[in-house]
């Protein structure tokens, strides 16, 4: 049994494993796996929650300068969204989910049951409650809204020195502190166990993830934007003006795949997506008003491929060092990082877009309320304004929108900083060392 395990022992032999002997390798090979006809419904309703999630992340995005006409505020803004937003209505992009979260949970609750190994050892219900950390969990949910709070309103509806603004910035060191303390004091029912982040590997995967990320997700809410006020398209022709970067995005996340089979070796690819976003990123920041259409197209499939060669190296990195026990919680780890970095980046960003507005509007037009601008929402700003200074408006518009984009030029070029920590190791299992020559690795 040790020998058949060489190959795995090789790539996880550099983080702190809990202990488990021979009888728990062997209950978990005779761990009973799904049928066919059991496993293909499962991996439909994976498909329509994976599906959701790409919904969420890119159908909002299309809909948010609707979204924010309607609402009449830009305050708030933290190809099938512009249909759904232009023929039916933007609420539709949250109705959607509910038919397909239905279908996913009907199919795992038929077809997906634990496996018989497990049932004997199965804990009780307190057990349970207890792994999903609710003390953790409530803790850190008053952290985030307090720094996502403070981020959001600093500059823009309060000043920075504003006692509000400091106020939510106190009581996010202070929830975030205890939310650290719980989690080395929980070990392993812990949201995020503090043995995993030990593993340079594992804390430098959820870094790139987290920057990268926050990249993506800045660029995406707010080309859209670029599309809609500056250009004047409407929802629907938004979103067929992403898909350049969706479409390059899916296939070069499959040719990432096929490049880490010839290779070996994830970690260059790691690189490769970082210096992609963030070329991709810095050529958005020179968008005019008279753009043409070859340039913006190609800076989308440059950002398109480096986020699809990017985002899945660190599942990769985690599958290669985590025993795999541990790969579930690490694979969770990168996605938590991932939404997490989207909503504290997009904050930071929209008051950067907001303050920079304003900023632009007092010099591009002069004789135009910026309050007013902030109010008409950021879709049909031809038709709210007077033909004598929308030019300036739309340049001051403009202006904001790419010195927005400077803030997804940041994080990936930070999103380095994590596939440095990273190790080169390779993927491939064919090769064997003995057991001397692990342990002076």
């Amino acid at each position: 049994m040790k020998d058949c395990h060489d190959g795995f022992l090789e790539a996880r032999d550099d983080i702190p494993l809990k202990e488990s002997g021979t009888d728990d390798i062997l209950n978990y090979e005779r761990k009973e796996y799904p049928s066919p006809a059991k496993l293909v419904p499962i991996l439909v309703g994976l498909c329509f929650q994976s599906f959701c999630i790409a919904l969420d992340n890119t159908i909002l995005a299309t809909a948010v300068p609707k979204i924010t006409e309607q609402f009449n505020s830009l305050e708030d803004l933290s190809c099938l969204g512009g249909l759904l937003t232009d023929r039916v209505s933007w609420r539709w992009c949250f109705y959607i989910n509910i038919p397909l979260g239905a279908i996913t949970g009907l199919f795992i609750i038929l077809f997906f049951k634990d496996a018989k190994s497990d049932k004997k050892r199965e804990p009780d219900r307190w057990r349970k409650i207890k792994r999903m950390d609710p003390w953790g969990v409530a803790v850190f949910m008053p952290a985030i809204i307090s720094i996502l709070l403070g981020l959001q309103w600093g500059g823009t509806k309060y000043p920075w020195g504003d006692p509000r603004i400091i106020i939510l910035f106190v009581l996010f060191g202070v929830f975030g502190s205890i939310w650290c303390v719980i989690q080395f004091w929980k070990q392993d029912e812990a949201t995020v166990p503090p043995r995993l982040l030990k593993n340079r590997n594992v804390f430098g995967a959820v870094l790139h993830a987290m920057f990268l990320g926050g990249s993506f997700f800045v660029f995406g809410y707010y080309l859209p934007i670029w599309f809609q006020a500056i250009r004047g398209e409407s929802a629907a022709d938004s979103g067929i003006n992403n898909l350049p970067m969706l479409v390059s995005m899916i296939v070069c996340s499959a040719f990432g795949g096929l490049l880490v089979n010839l290779l070996g070796y994830y970690t260059p690819l790691m690189y490769v997506g970082s210096a992609l976003l963030t070329i991709g990123s810095g050529l958005c920041t020179t968008f005019q008003l008279d753009t043409s259409h070859a340039e913006w197209i190609g800076y989308q499939v440059i950002i398109g491929v480096g986020a699809g060669v990017g985002f899945q190296q660190c599942i990769n990195a985690l599958q290669t060092v985590l025993p795999l026990e541990d790969i579930p919680i690490g694979i969770a780890i990168i996605t938590f990082a991932q939404s997490l970095s989207g909503a504290l980046f997009i904050s930071i960003a929209q008051n950067v877009f907001q303050n920079r507005l304003v900023a632009n509007l007092t010099q591009k037009a002069p004789t135009v309320n910026p309050t007013a601008v902030i109010q008409s929402g950021a879709a049909n700003l031809a038709q709210r304004f007077p033909k004598d200074i929308l030019p300036g408006v739309l340049h001051g518009y403009n202006i904001a929108v790419t010195q927005t984009f400077y803030v997804s030029v940041a994080t990936a070029a930070m999103s380095f900083l994590g596939a440095g920590f990273v190790e080169w190791k390779s993927m491939r299992r064919e090769k064997k060392y003995s057991e001397d020559e692990r342990d002076t690795e």
